[in-house]
């Protein structure tokens, strides 16, 4: 029926969306007109893994219209995007979107916002075969040192503890940070930096960044403290004062919860 306002039509379909995006769920209502009368549309996926509801997103995009839908040259529709951040990254990709195999089948989204070499990566890799999820809704736990499901903990290797969620096994997370510290320790040390754009004089603020670890994902959050070696620490003696009790009582300067990004970091507040 002629020239339709994208914006305005965005808008209008934004006010009446309600859209809820959890760890294990992503939601989604409107309530329109339909012909003479007004429907109430819903959508509701149990995903195939987790997901962190912070570093995800939705919105609105308009594509052009096409068959019996286009009535007039030019004519769009609207549709609602999901971009959604895995909690456990991986090389292996999700067989499909949700925890229920349905027989739907995954394509690749040519406009999706990664660089083309990782979607190709990405796609040749083996699919993923078995999440906390898909354990969850089997009755089982997930094993990570086997990636499969588990009748419980005890038959993990290295994983003995169940995650309070109660669909995966843990180790303590001294065990877990075992191997970032060796290899720290070796060819591939741990980086963190930061640069202080606070130009007050005795304060600070600006982003704290570290290099990515795949064993770094195993913290539910980061803690970034204000401490200082004993004077004359060094070595090993430097290594083992970081988890002193002395340590865990330094005053905390930032905080963050665990978003599973590939380029960490923890905003300093200016003024800090």
């Amino acid at each position: 029926q002629g020239h339709v306002d994208k914006d305005r039509t965005a808008e209008n379909v934004r006010s009446l969306l309600r859209v809820n995006i959890t760890d294990v769920r992503i939601e989604a209502e409107i309530l329109a007109k339909a012909q003479n009368s007004r429907k109430r549309y819903t959508l509701s996926l149990d995903l195939f893994d987790e997901v962190v509801p912070e570093a995800s997103s939705w919105v609105v995009e308009f594509r052009k219209a096409a068959g019996s839908m286009q009535m007039s040259r030019g004519a769009e529709i609207p549709e609602l995007h999901f971009e959604v951040r895995k909690r456990w990254p991986s090389i292996h990709q999700w067989p499909r979107l949700t925890v229920s195999d349905n027989g739907e089948k995954l394509f690749a989204w040519s406009e999706a916002p990664v660089e083309p070499k990782e979607l190709e990566r990405l796609l040749l890799s083996e699919a993923q075969s078995s999440t906390p999820l898909t354990c969850e809704a089997a009755g089982s736990v997930y094993c990570s040192s086997s990636s499969s499901c588990v009748a419980s903990c005890s038959s993990c290797k290295d994983f003995a503890e169940l995650h309070t969620s109660g669909r995966r096994c843990v180790c303590s997370l001294e065990q877990g940070l075992a191997e970032v510290t060796v290899e720290a320790s070796t060819e591939d040390p741990l980086q963190a930096e930061f640069m202080d754009e606070d130009l007050q004089p005795r304060l600070i603020g600006g982003q704290f960044r570290w290099r990515h670890h795949p064993a770094l994902l195993l913290p539910e959050a980061f803690a970034l403290c204000w401490a200082k070696l004993r004077a004359g620490a060094t070595g090993t003696v430097a290594q083992e004062s970081w988890k002193s009790a002395e340590l865990l009582a330094a005053p905390l300067v930032a905080f963050s919860r665990q978003l599973a990004d590939p380029e960490p970091s923890i905003m300093v507040r200016h003024g800090t």
